[in-house]
């Protein structure tokens, strides 16, 4: 198994890549590579993509593009029937997302807002790169003080005996088998 579970089920998340998030790649893959954003793709085996960044001003910013409906899942298999017959639009969320976590509390800070949805076959694709700009807009205007959201204690001593070790685990992602610094911005 890959870290954080991804790529348990690498046949059935290259059909959902092939037949559903292959609408909506040149849109995110252009945005992505003109903000210097990294994808991360189907984190847990989710059916989403996740466009990262370390904050300048501290934490983790995140934009994700959720695949809502039809609701397909590489972990409840019944659902990718739905793969057979997919629904001439499908509906993408956009969510914000940006988190601190302190090490030393075992704690994490966050904040994660929905900021539209965009329909691949109706919606012009202008739509989906304006909730993309407003989402990354609103992970880039949060500060600590902001991110109301606690979660934790978290185990993370039990893997990264230093502060150090963490953060430098913490400053990277796993994507297409490697582990890869994300971009500051």
């Amino acid at each position: 198994m890959a870290p954080n579970g991804a790529g348990t089920h690498p046949e059935e998340l290259k059909q959902v890549e092939r037949l559903v998030f292959a609408k909506i790649a040149p849109i995110a893959e252009s945005f992505a590579e003109k903000h210097r954003l990294l994808i991360r793709k189907y984190y847990h085996d989710g059916s989403s993509w996740d466009m990262m960044f370390k904050k300048k001003t501290g934490g983790t910013g995140m934009i994700e593009i959720l695949l809502t409906q039809p609701g397909i899942s590489v972990l409840a298999p019944e659902t990718l029937r739905h793969l057979s017959a997919l629904p001439p639009r499908l509906e993408f969320t956009i969510c914000a997302t940006c988190w601190i976590d302190d090490y030393d509390t075992q704690m994490r800070s966050g904040r994660h807002e929905e900021v539209g949805k965009f329909l691949s076959g109706t919606d012009p694709q202008e739509k989906m790169i304006g909730l993309l700009e407003l989402a990354l807009k609103k992970t880039l205007s949060w500060n600590a003080t902001d991110l109301t959201e606690r979660s934790g204690p978290n185990q993370w001593k039990n893997t990264w005996k230093t502060n150090g070790e963490f953060e430098k685990a913490t400053s990277s992602v796993f994507i297409e088998g490697e582990m890869r610094p994300l971009p500051v911005m």
